[in-house]
C-alpha cells in the first residue's frame, strides 16, 4: 500500500528494500572507519552523516544548507592537506565547512539548471576584474619562488568567487534576502556573545573542533588584559570581522523594520560592539567609527526638511543609549579604551612602517607581477634593509592588504584589485541613490561594512584567499542580488 501510495511501480518494489540496506552497510561502514579517526574527526564525521537526514526533514533542503553556509561564515572548521607551514596565506589545500557546505548547493543547483534549461549569469561588472585578478595572479608564479604556495591561494580565491556567484544567481526575491540577513546576523549576535563570555571568564569556549583559538592572546597596559577572539583564531580578525558586519545592523537599525527585527538588530549592536572593545583592536575602533558616520550619511542624505533632522536626531539619540547601556554594562569598558588609547604599545604601531619598508622595496624591484601571490613570507627577508632587521624578529605579512596584492601580483594586480572594489562602491551607490527602505538599509550597511573592511586593511594584514574575504565576496553577491531583484520588480510596478 506504501509503494503504491507513492507511485512506485512494481519493478521497483524489490529495489527500495535492496537500496535500504546497502545504505544501512555502508553507514555502518563508515561509523567503523570513524572510530580510527581522531575525535575531533570522529564526530564531525557523525554529524555530517546526519545532516542529509535533517536537510530533508526540514522539507527544504537548499534553503538548509544555505542557512548553513550563511551561519558558517564566522567558523573557520577546515582541514588542511599538504600542510607546508607557511606563514602567510593558504598552507595547502584547504577544505572547509563553507566549501562542503557550497559543493552541496551547487550539485542541487547543477541539477536545476540542467532540468530547466537555464544559463549562468556571470554579471560581467563583477566578474570581468576578477577573471583579469586571477590572470595576474596566475602569471605571478612566474616569479614565485613557491609555485604550488601560488596554486594553493589561487585555489581559495577561485572557491571565494563561487560563492558569490551562487548567491547572486539564486538569492531571487526580498524574502531570500531577508532569510540570509537574519542567519547573518544570528551568527554576528552569537559570536559577539561568546566574545563577551571569554572576556567574562577569561576562557576561549571554543571547542577544537570549530577551529578556534587554544587560548586568549594577552596584551600589557599596566596590568595583562585579555583580548578575545571569539571562534576566530586572531583577536585581530576578529575585530576586523566584527567591523566589517556591524554596520548592517547598525543601517537596518535606523531604517523602517519593526518589531522583533528591530530588536534583534538593536541587541546584536550592542553585544557586537562590547565585543569590540574587548578585542583591544585600535584600527577596528576607528574604522567602526568611520563606517558608522557613512551608515549615518548614506542613511539620512536622502531624507531632507523636518523629517529628515528628526530621524537624524532619533539615530544620535539611539546611539547614545547603545553607549550608555554599554558602559553601565561594564564601567571598566571607557578605561580600557583609554588605557589602550593613550598608554604605551610597545611599539606594536611603529612596527608596522619597517614592515611597509620591505613591501615597497619588493614593489620596487618587481613592479609588474610582483613576487608571485602568496609568496611574500617566503622572499621578505631578501628586501629587508630596515634598521632593525624586521624579518629576524617576525616573518608576518605586510600590515597592508593594498601593499601585499602590489608585492605579490605587482601594480596592475593592485590597480584591477581597486577597479573591482570601485564596481561593488558603484552598485551598491547607484542602488542606495534610487531606493528605500530594508533592502536600501542593507545595501547601506554592506557599503559601510566594506569601507571599515578596507580602512581596517591600511593597517594590518590578509591575503586574498584570507577568511575575511570571503565575506567580502559574499557581501558583493547580496548587493548584486537586491540590485537584480529590484530591476525586475520595478517593471511590474509601472505597469
Amino acid at each position: 500500500m506504501f509503494f503504491s501510495d507513492l507511485g512506485i511501480s512494481e519493478r521497483y518494489k524489490i529495489g527500495w528494500p535492496v537500496l535500504v540496506i546497502l545504505g544501512g552497510i555502508i553507514c555502518g561502514l563508515f561509523i567503523l572507519f570513524l572510530t580510527f579517526l581522531p575525535t575531533k574527526w570522529g564526530v564531525l564525521g557523525v554529524i555530517g552523516m546526519m545532516v542529509p537526514f535533517i536537510a530533508v526533514l526540514t522539507g527544504d533542503v537548499k534553503r538548509f544548507f544555505l542557512a548553513i553556509l550563511v551561519f558558517a561564515l564566522p567558523i573557520q572548521l577546515d582541514i588542511t592537506i599538504r600542510h607546508s607551514g607557511h606563514l602567510g596565506g593558504a598552507a595547502g589545500f584547504i577544505i572547509s565547512l563553507f566549501d562542503i557546505t557550497l559543493a552541496i548547493l551547487y550539485i542541487l543547483w547543477i541539477s536545476e539548471l540542467v532540468r530547466n534549461k537555464r544559463k549562468i549569469n556571470f554579471f560581467p561588472s563583477i566578474s570581468l576584474p576578477f577573471f583579469l585578478l586571477i590572470g595576474i595572479a596566475t602569471l605571478s608564479m612566474v616569479n614565485a619562488s613557491s609555485p604550488k604556495l601560488s596554486l594553493f591561494e589561487i585555489v581559495q580565491v577561485l572557491k571565494m568567487y563561487l560563492g558569490f556567484l551562487y548567491i547572486v544567481n539564486n538569492i531571487k526575491n526580498r524574502k531570500e534576502i531577508q532569510f540570509v540577513i537574519v542567519f547573518l546576523l544570528l551568527g554576528l549576535f552569537l559570536e559577539s556573545v561568546l566574545g563577551l563570555a571569554q572576556y567574562k571568564f577569561d576562557r576561549p569556549f571554543v571547542p577544537s573542533i570549530l577551529g578556534g583559538p587554544e587560548k586568549l592572546g594577552y596584551i600589557r597596559l599596566g596590568e595583562p588584559l585579555s583580548r578575545i577572539s571569539g571562534t576566530w583564531a586572531s583577536y585581530n580578525d576578529f575585530a576586523w570581522y566584527l567591523t566589517f558586519m556591524l554596520p548592517i545592523s547598525m543601517s537596518l537599525l535606523f531604517s523602517g523594520i519593526k518589531g522583533i527585527y528591530k530588536l534583534m538588530c538593536g541587541l546584536t549592536l550592542v553585544a557586537g560592539i562590547g565585543a569590540l572593545i574587548c578585542t583591544l583592536s585600535r584600527a577596528g575602533w576607528s574604522s567602526f567609527v568611520i563606517a558608522a558616520l557613512i551608515v549615518l550619511l548614506l542613511n539620512f542624505s536622502k531624507t531632507k526638511g523636518k523629517t529628515g533632522l528628526n530621524n537624524f536626531a532619533t539615530s544620535i539619540f539611539a546611539i547614545l543609549i547603545i553607549i550608555s547601556i554599554i558602559g553601565t554594562v561594564n564601567p571598566q569598558f571607557s578605561n580600557i579604551v583609554n588605557r589602550r588609547t593613550f598608554s604605551d604599545d610597545y611599539d606594536a604601531a611603529r612596527s608596522r612602517i619597517p614592515q611597509m619598508q620591505v613591501a615597497l622595496n619588493i614593489i620596487k624591484t618587481n613592479p609588474f607581477l610582483g613576487v608571485g601571490i602568496n609568496n611574500y613570507t617566503e622572499v621578505m627577508q631578501d628586501y629587508d634593509t630596515s634598521d632593525i632587521k624586521l624579518t629576524s624578529i617576525t616573518r608576518h605579512q605586510v600590515h597592508n592588504i593594498f601593499l601585499q596584492i602590489a608585492a605579490e601580483m605587482g601594480i596592475m594586480g593592485l590597480v584591477i584589485f581597486i577597479w573591482l572594489i570601485l564596481m561593488v562602491y558603484k552598485e551598491g551607490l547607484t542602488y542606495i541613490k534610487s531606493s528605500e527602505g530594508t533592502m536600501s538599509g542593507i545595501v547601506i550597511g554592506i557599503i559601510a561594512g566594506t569601507s571599515a573592511f578596507l580602512i581596517h586593511g591600511l593597517v594590518d594584514a590578509a591575503s586574498l584567499g584570507n577568511h575575511l574575504f570571503l565575506i567580502f565576496w559574499f557581501f558583493t553577491g547580496i548587493v548584486i542580488a537586491i540590485r537584480k531583484i529590484e530591476s525586475q520588480a520595478k517593471p511590474s510596478i509601472t505597469a
